[in-house]
């Protein structure tokens, strides 16, 4: 994939042939001023791995910073016609429509509780059990958090569990860095999508000293 979807910018192009060939030797670090266009520089340096099979984790500092590498993605699948299924991946915090009823307030583990005890009688959950789709979903190409959350919601399905179904046909996943370092988090998706075999993007990795 050839194919740059901007106008490249002084030496995007360059770094990112530098990329592609270093990411042979395993570990790459790329430094580069604000507005460099770093996000687009490394998806055009990953497209060769990721059109020969290779998948993607992309680890970004926070849940609400998943959609950007996805919706540059989205980008270079349009305008450059990288073959990919990329997806944006939360937790139940922001996935789960049951949890909602009772309140817009409540931390993780309490989502979690709610959902482990009520699952059984979750009628979204219920609706996904019986069957969905997927390919409603994939067609797409690249899923940004919303696009996960209204779909599931128009199909009266659970978001949480539709995203862990998708995960496992998924080329490239953006998440935040705590399914990456929490062992607890990482275990529960490792099974979907193991990191050992892919690709690994550290998105400013300068904030990992701040875990």
């Amino acid at each position: 994939m050839e194919r740059f979807p901007y106008k490249p910018r002084r030496h995007q192009l360059e770094v990112s042939r530098e990329v592609t060939r270093e990411l042979r030797r395993r570990h790459v670090i790329l430094e580069a001023p604000t507005g460099f266009g770093k996000t687009p520089v490394v998806i055009h340096a990953l497209a060769p791995y990721i059109e020969k099979g290779r998948r993607v984790v992309w680890a970004v500092r926070t849940g609400s910073e998943t959609d950007r590498p996805i919706e540059e993605i989205r980008v270079f699948r349009e305008r450059a016609g990288l073959r990919v299924f990329a997806m944006s991946f939360r937790g139940k915090r922001d996935m789960c429509l049951l949890a909602r009823r009772f309140g817009e307030q409540l931390d993780y583990s309490e989502v979690s509780y709610i959902c482990s005890r009520e699952r059984s009688r979750c009628p979204y959950y219920r609706r996904l059990e019986e069957g969905v789709d997927l390919q409603r979903f994939t067609s797409r190409g690249a899923l940004t958090y919303l696009d996960v959350l209204e779909g599931a919601e128009r199909l009266g399905v659970c978001p949480y569990f539709l995203q862990r179904r998708l995960l496992r046909l998924a080329d490239v996943v953006s998440l935040s860095y705590n399914y990456v370092v929490s062992e607890e988090l990482s275990w529960s998706i490792k099974t979907l999508f193991p990191f050992r075999e892919a690709v690994l993007v550290v998105d400013e990795a300068h904030n990992l000293q701040h875990l």
